[in-house]
């Protein structure tokens, strides 16, 4: 830069200026414009058309019109801006001059800086240098403790004329090399310095202030009270970050009258700054609020922060049902950053955590269940971190939901065998064991043939031990077979033990989560369905043994032939229709089944997932078992069957037995006959 006359007093007031104008080029104080990409290229089309460009006006709004649909760009507004700031002209000359402008005469065109910090409302602010020439503030100030504050202290007003000289008295001479450079540097210092000087500032005759130093004081503005004070940016950021806190600062306090922190009037600060502090300081309002909140929940342990929120908490559940009611989510609550996916994720991390400590009685701390994800560890990793603030913090969730459900699931299968039990389930309440099944059945005809009124639980529970001990059931685990037990269900007139007896399972603790009372609900009503199809099986097995055995006894009746003719083909009719349907109900139903809800069981990510898919599975095998509302008639057709199945049966033993006493009456009849044949013989004999 050129070098000033070394002979003009007011050198050093010179470079006292210079070091102050480029402390504030290089702030990095961003703009308060509005950031308005429409409202830029209504000012360029503007622009354009008064300069008489109609055509280019035209054109301009058909390349904006595509380029606003094709989304090339992200940051349209900034690029706008830009085109606007440089089709300005550089060597227009404003008609008003400050006296801080006077220093600064040769000064930089204004579109070869930054973006200006204007004071002004940004929704109010002209985007155009003229506009805000026209609009400049008729206020007072002085340089500042830093450029930060120093700018927002200084009446904004348009940029100042560019005089012929440095200093007044240097001659005018065409710009060299140096002078463009202090050109490129002072007209950015000229429009964004004040106007005006206050009267009770010592000034040279020149118009150059006495003196400028970094910690120089803010005069009062206009608006500013009388006995004023000084507050430097270190004592108002410390405010306002005791503020966000809930404290009362040195200048900013809470006003109980208007519930609301107030700034100290007899403080030194500008409109601008004033505001935007009264507006940051609505953070400590909302702590207070928030505070005073959390204490008055503090006490009730049953509510918690969790209710406080989007997730609410029922205290009146219990702990059996802690998973299924205690917490919902409350979605008028849910924020507008957060999706109903996510919501639901850390739904379930809370809900996996209470549930490990209330009902699994785990204590293992949380930071052991989630693992710790890396933290920046550079400022470029921060910065990387706020830059996609939306995904990191789907991944801090999806994280947490996780780890949470991951270590939940582990508990439940290793510490309480969750999967074994759900095995056991398959195996006994749905009659897949079969050698155990069947060994039972056998074990309990002579019991269960009698009247429901006389049978007692000790004696059919002795009995269900002995058919564990004499079938593969007996290597199960000591767990799963002391949960097996005998339950008889409601006896009405007329039932026998068959319509009484139902095998049930035990279950407790974290496993009643899965299967709760509804769902054991269900496997009782699949298990009877299931157990009268496999006595109607049992009692058609009867059926062909009696034909085997009472058919080579029943040859010397030829007259019964016929009627034990239809009995037989009626019976296989029957053991056709009965094995066909066994096998829908094993294979199409149970197995089909039972492979899906494996398959997803192994795949479930949470707790919901195995919840989900158990009620999936008892929900089908109810339905493509009849047992659904949609299936009565056809069930009640079937339990018609059954029923003819069991009179076929005592109409069978009936036959048999009248047959047998007919044949055992005819056999006495022939060994009677053959006796008097001997008699007569032998008188004939003896005559």
């Amino acid at each position: 830069m050129a070098t000033p006359d070394q002979k003009s007093p007011n050198v050093p007031d010179v470079a006292q200026q210079f070091q102050y104008a480029v402390r504030v080029i290089g702030s990095n104080f961003a703009p308060t414009v509005e950031r308005d990409e429409f409202l830029v290229a209504e000012k360029i089309k503007k622009e354009l058309i008064r300069q008489r460009r109609e055509a280019d006006a035209a054109l301009f709004s058909e390349l904006h019109r595509k380029l606003h649909s094709q989304g090339v760009l992200k940051n349209k507004w900034s690029i706008l801006y830009l085109l606007l700031s440089l089709s300005e002209d550089p060597r227009r000359q404003p008609n008003k001059v400050s006296s801080y402008a006077t220093l600064f005469a040769q000064a930089l065109p204004r579109d070869a800086h930054s973006t200006p910090y204007y004071y002004a409302r940004p929704q109010t602010l002209p985007l155009s240098y003229q506009d805000r020439s026209a609009q400049s503030a008729q206020s007072s100030g002085s340089v500042g403790s830093s450029g930060i504050s120093s700018i927002g202290l200084c009446a904004l007003s348009g940029p100042a004329p560019a005089p012929q000289s440095l200093l007044p008295g240097q001659s005018n001479q065409a710009p060299g090399v140096g002078d463009c450079l202090r050109q490129q540097l002072g007209s950015r210092l000229a429009w964004t310095l004040t106007a005006n000087q206050p009267s009770s500032q010592a000034t040279t005759s020149k118009g150059v202030p006495s003196a400028v130093s970094r910690n120089m004081t803010r005069s009062r503005r206009e608006g500013d009270t009388g006995g004023t004070m000084e507050i430097t940016e270190a004592a108002l950021v410390r405010d306002i970050l005791y503020v966000f806190q809930g404290i009362d600062g040195k200048n900013i306090k809470m006003n109980n009258t208007e519930n609301c922190y107030k700034v100290e009037g007899k403080a030194n600060l500008s409109r601008s700054l004033r505001d935007t502090a009264v507006r940051l300081s609505e953070l400590g309002w909302l702590h207070n609020k928030i505070r005073r909140y959390t204490d008055q929940r503090s006490l009730d342990r049953s509510f918690g922060l969790v209710g406080q929120f989007f997730v609410a908490s029922d205290p009146t559940v219990k702990t059996d049902r802690l998973w299924h009611d205690k917490y919902t989510l409350r979605k008028s609550m849910i924020p507008s950053f957060i999706t109903m996916d996510q919501s639901r994720k850390v739904l379930l991390i809370g809900k996996s955590i209470n549930f490990l400590h209330q009902v699994c009685h785990d204590q293992t701390p949380t930071t052991k269940m989630i693992a710790v994800t890396k933290s920046a560890e550079s400022p470029q990793d921060a910065a990387d971190l706020f830059t996609d603030l939306e995904n990191a913090f789907q991944g801090k969730i999806d994280a947490a939901y996780f780890e949470t459900s991951k270590y939940l699931l582990d508990v439940l299968n290793k510490k309480y065998s969750l999967l074994d039990h759900m095995q056991a389930m398959r195996r006994y309440l749905l009659l897949g064991q079969g050698d155990f099944i069947r060994h039972l059945m056998d074990l309990l005809k002579p019991e269960l043939v009698r009247p429901a009124t006389t049978l007692y639980q000790h004696n059919l529970t002795g009995i269900l031990e002995t058919a564990v001990r004499a079938t593969n059931a007996q290597f199960d685990s000591p767990e799963i077979l002391r949960r097996l037990d005998v339950r008889l269900l409601e006896v009405s007139p007329g039932d026998t033990g068959w319509d009484v007896f139902s095998l049930d399972y035990h279950v407790d603790g974290p496993i009643a989560t899965v299967f709760t009372r509804e769902c054991m609900s269900h496997y009782l009503r699949v298990f009877n369905f299931l157990w009268r199809a496999k006595r109607m099986e049992y009692i058609l097995t009867d059926i062909r043994k009696g034909h085997m055995c009472n058919a080579k006894l029943l040859r010397n009746m030829p007259e019964f032939s016929g009627v034990l003719h239809q009995c037989h083909i009626l019976a296989s009719e029957m053991v056709h229709f009965i094995h066909q349907m066994q096998y829908y109900i094993t294979f199409e139903v149970l197995e089909c089944s039972w492979d899906e809800l494996w398959n997803k069981v192994q795949q479930a990510q949470d707790l919901d997932h195995i919840i989900a898919a158990h009620e999936v599975f008892l929900d089908t095998i109810i339905s493509r078992c009849l047992l659904d509302s949609d299936s009565r008639a056809l069930l009640n057709q079937l339990r018609a069957v059954f029923d003819q199945i069991i009179e076929l049966q005592n109409a069978q033993d009936a036959i048999y037995r009248a047959a047998l006493e007919e044949l055992q009456r005819r056999l006495q009849f022939e060994e009677k006959k053959k006796q008097r044949e001997i008699e007569v013989e032998m008188c004939l004999y003896c005559i």
